[in-house]
This record gives structure tokens, sequence and C-alpha cells, in this order.
């Protein structure tokens, strides 16, 4: 099901649409714009870009955030919290199976794209997760500006492989009001 008017608008802003998204922030265009024109010669999007997204938005738009990041190296989590604006929680973590999350939809992931059939290039991208079933999972893409089912462990194939080939640590954000 399409869903245009959460489309991403910006190169690398699939994470800004997803927050808005979840906020259900429907005329996102000029903020998307803002958040991107903002990352430039900004400390904290050159160490981590999504926690720039997360810390700039949440000022912006007064919601608390919750990051898990799934990586082994604590140094660049104990940099991540020392960045972290007051209202954003971060902390290490193991994000598969996602079926440990079942019951807290929704919340974004970062998966490689490929997976999701988008491109026949790996790279990072966030989408929603909607709804998690026990074989299947509901979630809203960004760059397609649509809602889709997917098999949940083909998402989990899509973190392992952003671990794996991209060397990029996974995150699972939940956004709260």
């Amino acid at each position: 099901m399409r869903n245009i008017e959460f489309k991403q608008t910006y190169p690398e802003g699939c994470l800004s649409s997803c927050i808005f998204y979840i906020l259900n922030i429907k005329k996102h265009e000029e903020v998307e714009k803002e958040v991107f024109l903002n990352s430039f010669n900004n400390e904290v999007a050159f160490l981590d870009y999504s926690l720039f997204v997360i810390n700039f938005l949440s000022k912006k738009l007064n919601f608390t955030a919750r990051i898990i990041i799934h990586t082994k190296y604590d140094d660049v989590v104990n940099q991540l919290v020392k960045k972290a604006e007051k209202r954003i929680s971060v902390s290490k973590g193991k994000i598969l199976p996602l079926s440990k999350f079942a019951g807290k939809e929704p919340f974004i992931i970062n998966i490689d794209n490929k997976f999701l059939k988008n491109s026949q290039n790996h790279y990072p991208h966030y989408i929603v997760v909607k709804k998690l079933l026990s074989s299947k999972s509901e979630i809203f893409d960004p760059l397609r500006g649509e809602t889709r089912i997917f098999k949940t462990k083909k998402l989990e194939e899509g973190i392992i492989s952003l671990l794996n080939r991209l060397w990029s640590a996974g995150k699972l954000i939940k956004i709260e009001k």
C-alpha cells in the first residue's frame, strides 16, 4: 500500500522519513531538507549520521528515542552515548532475532537495502517494522513510500549482511512521543 506522503525526498532521508511515519507527520519536506543541510560540518553527523538525525529531530519534534546498537565494539557505543541528547538512550545489545521485539512495534531498523529488492547494490537503509508476525513482517519502506509484507527471516538476513558485508552496526530504534 502506497504512503507517498511519507516517501523520502532527500538523499540519506530514509531515517527521517521513518520517524515522520511513526509520528504521523505528513508535511515533512522542509524539515527533511533542514536535517540534510545541517548535517554538513557537524561533528555528530560525521561520527554517526543516524544519531545526528535522531538528536536533531528529537529537539525539533519533541520525542524520545531508544537506540540499541548491535556491535561488539564498546568504544563505538561509548562515543555515541557521550554525543546523544538527554532524550536519547543509546545502548549496546543484540537485535537478533527480531522476534524478541514482537509487541513493541513500530520500531525502526537498518538493513542492507539489497534484501528489500530496491537495488542491485548493497547499502544501509532504514525501514519501519510495523508488525512482527511469526514468519512475516509488515514494513514501511520510505524509499518506495509503501507498506510491504516481508519474510522476517529475510529482514534478519538483511541485518546480518549489513554487519558482515558493509561493516555497519545494526540498529533498532524505538521512537516515543
